[in-house]
């Protein structure tokens, strides 16, 4: 104790001065320590209370949509914005940044099939925003003798129906395997292996990528006798799978410049033969497939001996 106080005795006014604000410092230094980590503390847990409150679907907005979740692109939906909500799978207190878009995205194309290219967003603090798209229903594919499944042009099942729209285009020739609503359409148990399925994707996406307005069957009941009736007048013979796309654009071609001559006329177009169209002005009768299409009632002819007893009529009646 004496040392000390010898060695306190021994330093000048200035050293004890810096040896007290030293001694202040540290004490400061301590003491925001402290602060900081209580205000850390506190930080974090009104950070997760405002986390888990704030940011969670709770919400009801005025035309009645639940958990803040609003629908974008249904004015020409056939499901209400209800039925949009309950099929995402988000409910109201849902915390906005573990909903799972993925998944929430598949419920709503597999539940409702008539949605596509659906999109979820964020819109803090409380709001989910789903935007979808309607599917047009683009093919028929025969299930039974009585049934068909609709679907878009990506073969998606839209729904299973008797019946079938003008706008619509039957594909004729194969019953699939999986017609399930929501579900892409399958011929067999391997998808990626499905020669059916790709066959016909082939076909729409020549039809579509060439804008081929105006098909009104395509038939794929022989693989090497691929055909489609174009305006129940003209028959497109694509032969077998090679090429398709090739000879759907020719096709279209062709069709345009026969259209300019004569916009009626029926026949048939050879596309068999690679890179090459041949147009064969052909009567609707004389079609086969037209036939079997659309069948049309030929008028049986008069016999010899029913004009025979007409013209002994027209004679009795002139003598009378």
């Amino acid at each position: 104790m004496d040392n000390m106080q010898n060695t306190e005795r021994r330093l000048t006014p200035e050293e004890r001065q810096e040896r007290i604000r030293k001694i202040k410092r540290k004490r400061k230094f301590r003491l925001a320590i402290v602060i900081g980590g209580f205000s850390l503390i506190l930080s974090l847990i009104i950070g997760a209370v405002l986390f888990f409150t704030v940011f969670t679907v709770d919400k009801v907005d005025s035309d009645g949509k639940k958990g803040g979740i609003v629908i974008e692109g249904n004015s020409k939906s056939p499901y209400t914005a209800e039925q949009i909500i309950d099929a995402s799978g988000i409910d109201k207190g849902d915390n906005i940044f573990f909903v799972d878009f993925d998944v929430a995205k598949e419920n709503l194309e597999k539940k409702l099939p008539y949605l596509c290219n659906v999109t979820l967003s964020r819109k803090l603090p409380d709001q989910v925003i789903i935007r979808v798209e309607i599917a047009k229903k683009a093919y028929a594919i025969g299930v039974s003798d009585s049934t068909y499944a609709l679907t878009d042009s990506n073969f998606k099942v839209l729904e299973i129906s008797g019946t079938y729209g003008p706008d619509v285009t039957p594909v004729v020739g194969a019953t699939p395997k999986n017609a399930e609503p929501g579900s892409i359409l399958s011929f067999s148990g391997d998808p990626e292996k499905d020669s059916t399925l790709n066959l016909i994707k082939e076909i729409s996406d020549g039809i579509t990528e060439n804008n081929f307005v105006g098909i009104n069957l395509v038939s794929i009941e022989s693989k090497s006798g691929i055909y489609m009736i174009y305006e129940e007048r003209v028959v497109l013979r694509l032969g077998d799978s090679s090429d398709l796309d090739k000879k759907i654009a020719l096709g279209k071609k062709v069709i345009d410049e026969e259209n300019a001559i004569d916009p009626d006329q029926t026949g048939v177009l050879n596309l068999t033969v690679a890179k090459k169209g041949f147009f064969n002005p052909t009567d609707y009768l004389d079609i086969p497939e037209l036939m079997k299409y659309k069948p049309v009632e030929i008028p049986e002819e008069e016999t010899v001996e029913e004009e025979a007893e007409e013209e002994t009529e027209e004679e009795t009646t002139e003598e009378e």
